[in-house]
């Protein structure tokens, strides 16, 4: 199953870069059906249940990877692809 990011909300905290999202809203194109995940569901459901994740971005499409990172397990944009693909969606 694949699923378009939608929006995402960031917190105020230090985290650098995608650790500090708290919330990803998301839309399965195939279905319709819509959602929202934490970054730690996100990160299981494309690191364990085989799923895929992607954002589009200023015409551009890039999918999310599962990052098991210094403070937290949570997504980002894969390598050579701007984190700001993920980071400059709208606030659900």
């Amino acid at each position: 199953m694949a699923v378009r990011v939608t929006c995402v909300t960031k917190d105020d905290s230090h985290l650098d870069g995608c650790e500090c999202i708290t919330t990803i809203g998301w839309k399965n194109p195939s279905s319709g059906k819509t959602g929202s995940s934490s970054p730690q569901q996100m990160f299981d459901f494309i690191e364990n249940d085989g799923g895929r994740a992607y954002v589009e971005y200023d015409g551009d499409t890039a999918d999310l990877v599962a990052v098991d990172g210094e403070t937290k397990k949570h997504v980002r944009t894969e390598p050579g692809t701007p984190d700001k693909n993920l980071l400059d969606q709208p606030s659900c």
